[in-house]
């Protein structure tokens, strides 16, 4: 049962204890995006040499894939251990799991509008870009990345209460994905043979839905909706099933 009040307290608890020590924190915060901007950047531009035409510049173009990337890397570390984490909780019925999961979703959305909106200023500052700001398509964009993170949430946290060797596989996709998801790169450059391995990845469809809502790029790929949309239909049985099978045993578990 989804309790408002609960999630609030437990969200201002997420942000007590990431930002004890705020100085580190924003740092890290700010530090992190641009370490992966630079190694991104120069991984691309200068060493592939790739080179496209982009609305805005190259380093903008990362960005924008980057906000939605580390949205979704800190939810799913966050929600992955959070039953973990937060056990003693779920044990004494203090705490509902769907509300734990919700007050981190929170929190990083938070983190997610402040760094949009500094991405906003720096391209009017910049690029001198007069930002053409579609609010249903970063609505969307927004509602389909928590969908995302909540089903992947909820299956990596059971696994990891039965598992917990499997932290190391999270590490590794995080690792790994931020190179098979077009945070670099543009769809166009895909092998047309490889693209439907692609379309299936679910993280594409909110990447573009960003970089369309603050008018980065002007289309993309329709088949990419209908193929992350299958996607996420089947994350969301699983994580549905997983809940429904192991909701009652978590307490074991954790």
């Amino acid at each position: 049962m989804i309790n408002f009040l609960q999630i609030y307290y437990l969200t201002i608890r997420n942000v007590i204890s990431r930002y004890r020590n705020y100085k580190v924190a924003i740092f890290w915060i700010l530090f992190k995006p641009l370490i992966l901007l630079t190694v991104l950047t120069f991984t691309f531009q200068f060493i592939i040499e790739m080179n496209f035409n982009t609305k805005v510049s190259y380093v903008f173009y990362i960005l924008s894939g980057l906000i939605i990337w580390t949205n979704f890397s800190n939810n799913l570390n966050d929600l992955s251990d959070s039953l973990l984490n937060n056990n003693m909780l779920i044990k004494s019925f203090y705490a509902n799991k769907n509300n734990i999961y919700l007050s981190y979703i929170l929190l990083n959305l938070i983190e997610l509008l402040v760094m949009t909106l500094i991405l906003v200023l720096l391209l009017l500052i910049f690029e001198g870009l007069i930002i053409k700001f579609n609010l249903l398509y970063f609505l969307i964009t927004l509602l389909v990345l928590q969908l995302i993170n909540y089903s992947l949430g909820i299956i990596f946290s059971f696994l990891l209460a039965k598992l917990r060797e499997l932290k190391h596989i999270i590490n590794i996709i995080l690792q790994l994905g931020i190179f098979v998801n077009p945070i670099a790169y543009s769809m166009n450059f895909v092998p047309e043979n490889l693209k439907p391995f692609f379309y299936f990845n679910p993280l594409i469809l909110p990447i573009e839905l960003f970089r369309l809502s603050i008018g980065i790029i002007d289309r993309f790929d329709n088949k990419i909706t209908l193929y992350s949309l299958i996607t996420l239909v089947i994350l969301g049985v699983t994580s549905f099933v997983l809940k429904k099978k192991y909701d009652l045993k978590i307490n074991e578990l954790v």
